[in-house]
């Protein structure tokens, strides 16, 4: 005689669900979260409109001469409207952001120093 194996559909289902998803979980790969960005948002007075050209660097706090990152230069129609930076080699250091306005002939009429040390910013002229 032969007998014939009954084999309950509702299992099959939940043996296959289980199979299916222990392949998923397994074939997952964790990665490390992207680094977090430090973004250097200016509020910059709406003169600055009046020169014909801006630059806006930073420069190391100890040696001025070496330039960190350079954020702008050029006229600056809306100072108000300029893009938030990211960070890159100024990031976690201490840095002074430079900001000088040129007349039309190149002449430096303005300057500005705002000092980032420790996170929080001193202003000096």
């Amino acid at each position: 005689m032969m007998r014939l194996l009954r084999i309950n559909p509702n299992r099959i289902q939940n043996l296959l669900l289980i199979v299916f998803t222990a392949c998923f979980i397994f074939q997952c790969q964790t990665t490390d979260p992207p680094p977090s960005e430090t973004i250097l948002k200016l509020n910059l007075n709406d003169s600055l409109k009046n020169y014909e050209n801006i630059s806006i660097t930073l420069v190391d706090i100890v040696d001025t001469n070496i330039v960190l990152e350079n954020i702008w230069s050029g006229p600056l129609p809306v100072p108000a409207q300029l893009p938030s930076h990211p960070l890159k080699a100024a990031k976690d250091k201490d840095f002074i952001v430079r900001i000088i306005g040129k007349a039309s002939d190149g002449q430096i009429v303005m300057g500005t120093q705002i000092a980032y040390i420790g996170g929080k910013q001193t202003v000096s002229r």
